[in-house]
């Protein structure tokens, strides 16, 4: 299989798919790497600060701006989101919970459903992080936009299915195993 990539200055090459990357797909790699790292090395900072951890500050966020569009969210939504399992996610509301950022209520649309929603105090935490962390945000963006554009994947045919696909539907095959 051949892959066409793009390389700086904007030229493009064949290579073999199974070819060993190129030390520019290397450098572009580990720049990646560092502006993510240190972008969330100075949220962690910046979120600490304003007395949220990490985690708290992107469930409130994710809350904020749930799907729905009307500032709850529900725990399946949540999980996805936040790439949690049901059980850390379910924990970390309560926690957040107790400490009054956000409240739980049953969600009308699906039965058993909790619907969370931010609570004033957590409207207040969670617009000062963001405030705080908005020239951060930026300068990733910045960062980012130096870092060249990876080659775009071909479609795949019918019947291809991709690999984080497989891998999540190689995961919930484990995890229905060890549940039978």
């Amino acid at each position: 299989m051949t892959k066409i990539s793009k390389h700086p200055g904007g030229s493009r090459r064949k290579r073999r798919a199974d070819a060993p990357p190129t030390e520019a797909e290397y450098a572009e790699a580990a720049a990646l790497r560092e502006a993510l790292r240190a972008f969330q090395r100075r949220s962690e900072v910046m979120t600490r600060a304003n007395g949220l951890t990490e985690r708290t500050h992107q469930l409130l966020l994710m809350i904020k701006t749930a799907r729905a569009g009307d500032g709850t969210a529900g725990l399946p939504e949540l999980e996805e989101r936040l790439q949690l399992g049901k059980s850390t996610v379910t924990e970390l509301v309560l926690r957040t919970e107790e400490r009054g950022l956000v409240r739980r209520d049953l969600d009308r649309t699906r039965p058993r459903g909790i619907a969370v929603r931010l609570t004033p105090v957590g409207e207040r935490r969670l617009a000062k992080a963001v405030r705080v962390l908005g020239d951060e945000r930026i300068h990733l963006f910045e960062l980012l936009s130096k870092i060249q554009e990876p080659p775009q994947p071909s479609k795949p045919g019918p019947g291809h299915r991709s690999a984080a696909r497989a891998t999540d539907e190689t995961a919930l095959e484990s995890e229905e195993k060890n549940d039978g």
